[in-house]
């Protein structure tokens, strides 16, 4: 199973076009057909703004003791890992799916040693997914809500649902 989380807010992030409420609603339209998916509010129920990944990996171990976690993560966001609150204990204390972005480069074994020891820099490049024979998206969210902006034909990128989810709303204008 695959579960989506989306953040309250995200700490390293100045903000968000969309409400926590309306991510998680184009979540969940996003989702609707697809049974090995799921979704949970977990941190848009927690108190406080910031949302960090080490607090809902802990509260899901706790609340999944038999199972074994992945994080699933692009290789964008890897290069900003190491500033990441706790992020040595969460990298030491999970396993990580790392999948590739177009037009990003992972960082490499190099600069993942400086931030994380040599230890967790290996296990965060094995991580990595090779990106042959995978299907690897180039359009980055931040290109997504120009699109929208600008009025543009969302339809190729995002489920009919949540097109109209964003047009009725009005959201990303």
């Amino acid at each position: 199973e695959v579960m989506f989380i989306p953040a309250k807010q995200q700490p390293l992030k100045d903000g968000h076009c969309s409400t926590p409420e309306q991510r998680l609603e184009m979540l969940k339209l996003a989702l609707e057909k697809y049974e090995k998916f799921s979704f949970s509010d977990i941190e848009l129920q927690r108190e406080g703004e910031a949302s960090y990944t080490i607090d809902t990996m802990r509260i899901l171990a706790k609340f999944y003791p038999d199972c074994k976690l992945y994080f699933l993560m692009g290789t964008d966001s890897l290069k900003r890992l190491h500033e990441w609150k706790n992020a040595f204990e969460l990298v030491n204390r999970y396993d990580f799916i790392i999948y590739p972005r177009a037009g990003v480069i992972a960082p490499s074994y190099a600069e993942l040693m400086e931030h994380f020891g040599n230890r967790i820099a290996a296990k965060l490049i094995k991580s990595i997914v090779s990106a042959e024979n995978l299907p690897v998206w180039d359009m980055a969210s931040t290109a997504l809500r120009e699109v929208c902006k600008n009025g543009g034909d969302l339809s190729e990128y995002v489920p009919d649902a949540v097109g109209a989810y964003i047009r009725d709303n009005q959201i990303y204008q």
